[in-house]
């Protein structure tokens, strides 16, 4: 059984490589000259990447997994807010894994 002292430095290494690819990212694109389209790929960079987890996930899930994202872009729809859509994304995934 690991304790958190144990866990102390893998914590701290996850934090330091966290923040220094952040501080790396902003720092490369400091030397970039602000075009049109670096900004229009920088706005949409996250939701690509957060676009990439899901579908990973999808692929690689299970039921509840797909359950989830349904669940989540079903409630976006409906009622435009985000908070309500995640909630239901974790209240529809953990149903479907407590039903399983």
């Amino acid at each position: 059984m690991s304790t958190f002292a144990s866990l102390w430095p893998v914590l701290l290494g996850m934090a330091v490589v966290t923040y220094l690819t952040r501080v790396g990212g902003l720092w490369i694109v400091g030397f970039a000259k602000e075009t049109p389209r670096l900004s229009r790929g920088l706005q949409h960079l996250t939701t690509g990447v957060l676009t990439a987890l899901v579908v990973v996930g999808l692929h690689d899930g299970d039921a509840a997994t797909f359950v989830a994202p349904v669940a989540a872009i079903l409630l976006m729809r409906v009622t435009g807010h985000l908070p309500v859509a995640i909630g239901a994304a974790a209240l529809a995934a953990a149903l479907v894994r407590a039903w399983m």
